[in-house]
């Protein structure tokens, strides 16, 4: 039964359910086919915002209608569709109703925003197919809102009058509203900006063109290029208009270049652009090729300065570019320079700089070495920064300014790899220094060339000093070269002796002056000094020593007294030396002169007593001065060169100091050796001689006048001296007078002589024949060759020689006494023929 029960639940369940599904069928099949004739009713235009909610055969009005008459027509569409029982509207709502309708064509790019209002979806897609077919090439973004209030048909007219200008821009907007048009935007080219100067659109009447803003094309980024190169200037890039690109290229050829120009006018320029350009451009001048960028609102400069000057007053001019609302960027490269210059003068303590750096260091450096060589403050340095330094120089610059430390007055010059220096060097060491500088300082790769002169001083000194074991030179030389000659003349006059140099160089030597001949003669006089020194004081040379060797002496007083080098006159001169003995007799036929020193007052006077026996009857002067210090033997050597002389028909016998000089020719030849060799003999020890004798001719045959005459000639000078007592013997001081006579009566032919000596008085005629003989006698012997007689007779105490003729045989001579003097005695050769000669003087009573 339970079964049974279960069965016949199951049967009833299954047919409640078969009638539940089977309405539900039907209600379904209803409800669509209400439904669908419902949206056929509302399929045309004017009910297309309108959606419908089915519930059996009720329906629901929803959606926004365009306005209260199609809300309440959509409606009454509905309403009569059949099958419809009823129809609730209350959710239909209307647009929005918007007081400011407009349409907004919003442009950017290749996209096309139309943004605005429509009144329903069908004017919206027939707006936006008019605008697309208007504007094929963009692509139309629809932002269109539906909304009522939309004038008449006469906004669409205006839209589509305005539609077209969207084309010729790249951005902007169209806007139209109820009776205006504004049109905002940028030109697609400067073609279309100046196409749309004239823009008039044919808009329906009641609308205007409100406002009508075109900007040239946008540019973006907004730039502007000017390029310097070789002269020429190229300018690209935009400008907000033809004015400002005018005078941005005003700027650009102030400069006389050649300028090449392709700037484009267009919008979107960074406020101030125009200003911010021509100051830019207004750089140009400054360089020698740069390239100025302005992009956006930044300004770039990356060039070389046209000059040093130029770099600095762009390093400091474009640190103050600042446009307002710009950023400045600056690379300015050096200028490169030709050639690399650094100049630096000094006078005193001052010191002026000018020239190249390479780099802000290498100026420090050149400040500091100016700075240790100027006094303090006395540096000014003004160097520019320039590109093209060679290789060191920063080490070069440094080391030349450093030179100038070693001159008063002065400068150096570095062009490239060469260094000038030139001045006037502060000491002499310091020229010494300059040269050790440049050998072992100068940079590699850089040649100095020095023309440095010595210091000027005054006075101009120069010294050579002898002492015992060394020579001294000191003082001032004016160049090397000099010095070289000056220590050159020393060595080779001193010797062995060791020569110090202590000599600097020096400018200041007067015009005129050979110091090189000036040191050669001083070396050569202080030579002759034990100790000495010969000093230059400009142009006046002194000295002052002692020397033992008193002919050394006097030879350098007379040297510096008389044969001094050429523009150099005498100053002091103290040499001590010992006195010497300066003696000198000159011999001339009828005339003899005597002068020189006597020891003492009685040598003096033995010395005149003899110069008066040996020349009596001469024409005699004698000059002779008492001078102490003589040396020993002076007075006997007098004597000898007294004697001497008196053997000369002329010449000299001078003595300087123990040097005896006998010169001349004497009365005889055989006196020669005489001469040459006894009375040289005869000088004290310590007196040295030389003898310069010229032979006398040899005697030609004359007749009797002749003799006589010369005969005469010879009495007029000459006077023969007898020693006193019965010898009658001829003194011998008349060595000379008999040799005299000798002479003038040595060519005489076929003729007799005849010497006669008168007696009377004091003189008995024994001792009167004695001497007459003697004299007769010393003529034979001194070789004359005609007969010779020795007689007493003639006036009393006279002597003469007569010449007879024709010649007699001669008788024998007496043998006389008392003749030692003269060997062999003279023979008596008898009566003479009479020939007078002058009186002779009263004989000495001492030989």
């Amino acid at each position: 039964m339970f079964r049974w029960r279960i069965a016949a639940a199951a049967g009833l369940g299954v047919a409640v359910l078969v009638t539940a599904v089977a309405m539900i069928v039907e209600a379904g099949r209803i409800e669509r086919d209400v439904a669908a004739r419902a949206e056929e009713a509302l399929a045309g235009e004017a009910t297309s915002w309108a959606s419908i909610a089915v519930h059996g055969r009720d329906l629901t009005l929803a959606g926004a209608a365009p306005s209260e008459e199609l809300r309440a027509y959509a409606a009454t569409r509905l309403a009569r569709v059949f099958g419809v029982r009823g129809v609730d509207a209350t959710a239909a709502s209307l647009l929005p109703e918007q007081s400011a309708y407009r349409v907004v064509l919003e442009r950017e790019g290749d996209t096309l925003r139309v943004g605005g209002f429509a009144p329903s979806d069908p004017d919206r897609r027939r707006m936006l197919a008019r605008i697309s077919a208007a504007l094929p090439d963009l692509a139309a973004e629809d932002r269109l809102a539906l909304a009522r209030g939309m004038p008449g048909p006469e906004f669409l007219a205006a839209l589509a009058a305005v539609t077209p200008v969207v084309a010729d821009l790249s951005a902007g907007t169209v806007e139209v509203e109820a009776g205006v048009v504004r049109i905002r935007g940028t030109a697609a080219t400067n073609e279309t900006f100046q196409a749309l100067a004239g823009f008039a659109p044919p808009l329906p009447a009641g609308y205007v063109l409100e406002s009508f803003e075109i900007a040239r094309p946008l540019a973006s980024p907004y730039t502007l290029s000017a390029a310097l190169e070789d002269g020429r200037v190229e300018v690209s890039g935009h400008a907000p208009d033809a004015l400002t690109r005018a005078r941005i290229l005003a700027v650009v050829e102030e400069g006389a270049r050649s300028v090449e120009e392709t700037v484009d006018l267009a919008s979107g320029e960074p406020a101030g652009f125009g200003p911010a350009a021509i100051g830019a451009v207004d750089f140009l001048d400054l360089f020698a090729e740069v390239r100025i960028d302005l992009v956006d609102d930044r300004i770039s400069f990356s060039g070389i300065a046209a000059s040093p000057e130029a770099y600095r007053t762009l390093t400091s001019h474009l640190a103050a570019f600042a446009p307002a609302g710009f950023t400045v960027s600056a690379d300015v490269r050096l200028p490169v320079v030709s050639p690399y210059t650094l100049s630096a003068t000094r006078s005193g303590g001052k010191l002026t700089i000018t020239g190249f750096a390479p780099d802000p260091q290498a100026a420090d450096d050149i400040r500091r070495a100016a700075d240790l060589v100027a006094a303090p403050g006395g540096s000014v340095v003004e160097t520019s920064l320039a590109a093209g330094a060679p290789e060191r120089y920063r080490e070069a610059a440094a080391f030349a300014v450093r030179l100038l430390e070693h001159v008063s007055e002065g400068s150096v010059v570095i062009a490239d790899g060469r260094i000038t220096l030139a001045g006037t060097a502060a000491t002499s060491s310091a020229l010494l220094e300059i040269e050790a500088s440049v050998a072992l300082e100068t940079p590699e790769g850089f040649e100095v060339e020095s023309t440095v002169q010595p210091p000027m001083v005054s006075p101009y000194v120069w010294a050579i000093e002898r002492t015992e074991d060394s020579v001294i030179l000191s003082g001032h030389v004016p160049s090397e070269a000099v010095r070289l000659a000056v220590r050159e003349a020393a060595e080779d006059a001193i010797g062995d002796l060791a020569v110090t140099d202590r000599t600097g160089l020096a400018a200041g030597l007067p015009a005129g002056v050979d110091l090189a001949a000036v040191a050669a003669f001083a070396a050569a006089e202080v030579a002759l000094l034990d100790e000495g020194r010969v000093e230059l004081v400009d142009s006046t040379l002194s000295v002052r020593g002692r020397t033992a060797d008193a002919l050394a002496g006097r030879s350098a007083i007379d040297a510096f007294e008389t044969r001094l080098p050429a523009g150099v006159r005498p100053g002091g001169i103290d040499i001590e030396v010992p006195v010497t003995f300066d003696f000198r007799v000159e011999r001339a036929p009828g005339a003899v002169i005597v002068e020189g020193d006597a020891p003492d007052e009685a040598a003096r006077a033995r010395l005149a007593d003899l110069a008066d026996r040996l020349f009596a009857g001469a024409d005699l002067q004698v000059a002779l001065t008492v001078e102490e210090g003589l040396p020993e033997g002076s007075a006997n050597a007098a004597e000898v060169m007294l004697r001497a002389a008196a053997l000369l028909r002329r010449g000299t016998v001078t003595a300087e100091n123990r040097f005896v000089d006998i010169d001349g020719m004497p009365l005889l030849g055989s006196l020669m050796e005489r001469l040459d060799t006894d009375l040289v003999a005869e000088l004290p020890p310590g007196f040295g001689a030389v003898t310069r004798l010229e032979p006398p001719a040899e005697p030609q045959p004359v007749g009797a006048d002749v003799c006589r005459a010369r005969l005469a000639g010879a009495a007029d000078h000459v006077r023969v001296l007898f020693e006193s007592g019965p010898a009658g013997a001829i003194a011998p001081e008349s060595e000379g007078a008999v040799a005299e006579l000798a002479a003038a009566a040595l060519g005489c032919r076929d003729v007799r002589l005849v010497v006669e000596v008168g007696p009377g008085g004091d003189l008995p005629a024994a001792e009167a024949r004695r001497r007459a003989g003697a004299l007769a006698g010393a003529l034979r012997a001194a070789g004359v060759a005609v007969p010779v007689e020795g007689r007493a007779g003639g006036p009393p105490g006279d002597l003469a020689v007569r010449v007879e003729t024709p010649a007699a045989p001669a008788p024998a001579a007496p043998v006389l006494p008392d003749l030692d003097s003269l060997e062999p005695p003279p023979p008596d050769l008898g009566p003479m023929p009479d020939l007078s000669l002058p009186d002779p003087q009263p004989p000495p009573e001492t030989p």
